[in-house]
C-alpha cells in the first residue's frame, strides 16, 4: 500500500463531499476499516421508480454529485500524486455505475455520462489541490479524520490560498 496516494485518493473523496454539502462522518487511511472515506450515502430514487424519467430534477443533481464524489478519490490520486494504480478504486468505479444507472437507459450512456463527469471532476481536483494535501497531510499524520477535522483542514488551506478563490470568498477584489 502507498500511504501518500491512499491518503490523496481518501482525501478527494473527503474534499468533493465537503464541498457537495454531504455530511461525513469519518476518513481514513486505516485499510482495517471497511470503508476508507464513510461520508456519503448515496442517493437513490425512491423505490418504485421505473426509470430516469422518474428521478426528478433535485435527485438528478444529487446523483452527478455522488458519482462525482465516487469519482473524486481516483482523479485526486492521479493529479496530486501521478499515480495511477486503480485497484483500490474497484468499489468506486462500481458504486459509480450504479448511481449513473439511475439516470441512464443503457451502457452507452452511463459511459458517456461517467466520461463527462470525470472530466467535470478532474477540473475540481486541479481546482482543489491545496485542499485536497492539507486533508491528505493531516490523514498522513493523524490517520483517520473526522467530519470536523476534514472541515478544519480545508479552512486552513482556505486561509493560505493567495488565489482569486480565496478573494472571491471573502469578498475581496
Amino acid at each position: 500500500m502507498q500511504l501518500p496516494g491512499v491518503a490523496h485518493h481518501e482525501a478527494g473523496h473527503a474534499v468533493a463531499a465537503w464541498y457537495f454539502g454531504y455530511p461525513i462522518d469519518f476518513v481514513t487511511v486505516d485499510p482495517a476499516d471497511d470503508f476508507a472515506c464513510r461520508c456519503i450515502a448515496p442517493p437513490v430514487p425512491k423505490t418504485g421508480a421505473a426509470s430516469a424519467t422518474d428521478v426528478k430534477p433535485d435527485d438528478y443533481v444529487k446523483v452527478l454529485k455522488a458519482i462525482d464524489v465516487c469519482l473524486a478519490g481516483r482523479e485526486a490520486d492521479a493529479v496530486c500524486t501521478g499515480r495511477r494504480q486503480w485497484s483500490g478504486s474497484r468499489r468506486d468505479r462500481r458504486l459509480a455505475v450504479a448511481l449513473a444507472a439511475y439516470l441512464c437507459t443503457d451502457s452507452a450512456e452511463i459511459a458517456a455520462l461517467l466520461t463527462w463527469r470525470r472530466i467535470g471532476i478532474h477540473a475540481f481536483v486541479v481546482r482543489y489541490t491545496e485542499e485536497i494535501d492539507a486533508v491528505a497531510q493531516a490523514l498522513l499524520e493523524h490517520r483517520r479524520l473526522t467530519g470536523n477535522e476534514v472541515r478544519v483542514a480545508i479552512n486552513s488551506a482556505l486561509s493560505r490560498r493567495s488565489t482569486p478563490l480565496n478573494m472571491e470568498e471573502n469578498g475581496s477584489h
